[in-house]
């Protein structure tokens, strides 16, 4: 039995930073374990089945005529992860989607390119649990550069199908 098509969802979000250092006035998206919400889920959501889209939306020290962060070691990563009902649970332990594919200088398919500010990158959802009702789903910033090369804002969505059918509808 298939889903029905009004149980189709895209929901889209903006991670903005906020101020770094002390001495500077740039924005900047802090690591570290808390979600970072985006939405809320209705019903239960097939995480293997999920769509997610990232795009840098500015670096953190540059102006705005550069346009990407460059390739190499993996220093920044973002993951999607589940941040339970109240979306403060940890994001270490609720990922979506693995590390690697979500790694920004690496590129979402791992191959090393540079990332151009307003590309639009997509990666499948990996996780192996179902998000429940009212989980909120959000993003893990696990670890982002403090200079021109970091985030300061990123744009994220997610395109996915809602309930079971025979359960939850």
């Amino acid at each position: 039995m298939g889903f029905p098509t009004m149980n189709a969802a895209v929901v889209a979000g903006m991670i903005g930073g906020s101020i770094g250092a002390a001495t500077s006035n740039k924005l900047e998206l802090l690591a570290g374990t808390p979600v970072r919400p985006l939405f809320r889920v209705p019903a239960v959501v097939d995480v293997s089945g999920m769509e997610f889209d990232a795009a840098v939306g500015a670096r953190w020290g540059s102006a705005a005529s550069v346009t990407s962060i460059a390739s190499g070691v993996s220093t920044i990563t973002f993951v999607m992860a589940d941040g339970g009902t109240t979306g403060s649970q940890a994001g270490s332990t609720n990922h979506l989607t693995l590390a690697d594919p979500l790694s920004a200088v690496a590129g979402f398919d791992n191959k090393g390119q540079s990332w151009t500010n307003g590309e639009m990158v997509k990666v499948t959802g990996s996780g192996t649990t179902d998000l429940d009702a009212d989980d909120v789903l959000g993003v893990h910033l696990v670890a982002n550069l403090t200079t021109a090369a970091g985030f300061g804002h990123l744009h994220v969505s997610t395109a996915y199908i809602y309930g079971k059918p025979g359960t939850i509808n």
